[in-house]
């Protein structure tokens, strides 16, 4: 398990959600894109896209589709635990 996290799982949000960004934080590790590769991908910045990993800011469902397309996923893959 990864740094980020093993932090996520210290994070007091719903467990469903816990998985769906640590998924998101697996596959990206796995394609070895950077956050703030993520975060130009998305046109925000890198300090919202870590927000966004920990769970500090709303993931809403358009967000997660395009995460989904930046790692060429289907969205399932990362809503699955």
């Amino acid at each position: 398990m990864i740094l980020e996290q093993v932090v996520l799982l210290k994070i007091n949000i719903p467990n469903n959600m816990k998985t769906i960004l640590m998924n998101i934080i697996l596959e990206r590790t796995k394609k070895g894109y950077s956050q703030e590769y993520m975060a130009e991908k998305l046109g925000i910045v890198q300090k919202t896209y870590c927000k966004l990993e920990k769970g500090r800011t709303k993931l809403s469902i358009e967000r997660l589709e395009e995460i989904a397309l930046i790692l060429e996923k289907d969205i399932c893959t990362l809503l699955l635990d």
